[in-house]
Formats: structure tokens, sequence, C-alpha cells
């Protein structure tokens, strides 16, 4: 067992959260070669969930941009995050094309309005019917890639044919945050791109 924030998991970093709680994620140059290469042969395999994409005839290209998207926003430091404004520039003008114009504050505050009055289950509900078929903005993306948002990293992406794409990733834990790797998906090309069941 870890005895302290520095000590190294194969792969990654545990971190301790309390004394009853561990994070787990992945170094960023780590996730970057995971990216462009893959996992090594005999790397340990941390936790793993998987992403299937259902692409039309197209999976290789999905795949390729969706990388694309990824290491342009995993090649930014960390520590420097970039501004609002910078985000637009460094990503891929057709990624950019494909996300929805950043909401007003009005707007946002308009939203939450409007589901403040609902139960649990239904915000729940609306929230996986919006995440399927909403476009996500340039910024709502990027915010999930910020180091203290993260809750699963890239460890392989293979198309499996010319219709599916499977991504797996590491994650610390059920649940976590993915919906900003969905949108990627399904900005890249993908039909859906849905938690494997």
């Amino acid at each position: 067992m870890a005895t302290s924030p520095r000590d190294t998991h194969p792969g990654g970093h545990i971190l301790f959260l309390s004394p009853c709680a561990i994070r787990y994620s992945v170094d960023r140059p780590d996730e970057i070669r995971h990216l462009r290469d893959g996992p090594k042969a005999n790397q340990q395999r941390p936790m793993i969930d998987h992403i299937i994409a259902r692409c039309p005839g197209n999976a290789e290209v999905v795949l390729r941009r969706c990388k694309q998207v990824l290491d342009t926003i995993l090649a930014q430091d960390p520590t420097n995050w970039p501004s609002n404004e910078v985000w637009h520039s460094v990503l891929p003008k057709w990624f950019v094309a494909k996300c929805a114009p950043e909401m007003t504050r009005e707007a946002a505050e308009n939203h939450l309005r409007q589901r403040q009055g609902l139960s649990p289950d239904e915000r729940q509900r609306i929230a996986r019917e919006e995440d399927s078929r909403w476009r996500w903005s340039v910024l709502n993306t990027v915010f999930w890639f910020r180091p203290e948002e993260r809750s699963w990293w890239w460890w392989d992406g293979v198309a499996e044919n010319e219709n599916t794409i499977r991504v797996a990733v590491a994650i610390g834990g059920w649940p976590y945050a993915s919906g900003a790797l969905r949108w990627i998906l399904r900005a890249s090309g993908a039909t859906s791109a849905e938690n494997e069941v």
C-alpha cells in the first residue's frame, strides 16, 4: 500500500485525497505515448473501462481525428493552462467548427434554473438524452482535461472494423466523467459513443 503522495503505481501515480480514498492518474507524457503508440506489451493494466463508438464505415478516420484532438489538448502545459481564446486557435479547425458556440452566462443560468425543479432521476434522464445529441462547446470540452477534473486517461483505441471503435480508458473508479471523450468521438465523425455495458 502506498504510504506517501509520491509513491508510484505502474503507469501513473497514487495520490491520497483522504486516509480512506486514493486517486489514480496517468502521467501526461505516458498518456500521450499511449495515444500515439498504445500501451507497452508488458505494461501492467490499471482499472479499464471501454467506450464503443459506432461509425458510418469510416472508423479509422474517426479514430485518427479523435487522436488529433486529444493530442492537441494533452500537449498543452497543465501548469500554464491556455486561455479561452487560445483553445479556439490551437485545436483543429474542423473540431472547432463542429463544436457548439460558447453559452452566455444568462443562457447557462437559464439552463440550470430549468433543471432545479426536477427530480434527480429526471435530471439524469435529461442529461443522458442531451449528452447523446447535443454538441459541446470548445471550452466545455477542454474544461474536463484540466488536471483537477480528470477521471479517465487514454489507454488504447482500436478500430475493430470499419464501423466500430473500442477505446480503453484507465479509470480510478466509477462513476467517471467520460462525456468530453464521447463528444470528441462524435465530433470526429462517430454516430454514437457510449460506455460499454
